[in-house]
């Protein structure tokens, strides 16, 4: 599954993210390498320095993002 939700509350703009993890199979390579987390990150620290916060939760079964950007 994957839900996605946008708003925009007064002046600051909340985003949220979540879906279901596929476990991968042990003998299929991993060609993830988190480059592309790390580089929203850096953009949103060049972007929105003090105006944005981030939170992201994983477990076993869901990947949750939760963003707020001061507007």
């Amino acid at each position: 599954f994957i839900d996605i939700n946008l708003s925009c509350e007064a002046n600051k703009l909340i985003f949220n993210i979540r879906n279901s993890i596929i476990p991968k199979r042990l003998d299929a390579e991993s060609d993830s390498s988190g480059l592309g987390m790390a580089n929203a990150k850096k953009r949103l620290i060049l972007s929105y320095p003090n105006a944005h916060t981030l939170m992201i939760n994983e477990n076993n079964d869901e990947f949750e993002i939760n963003l707020e950007i001061i507007l």
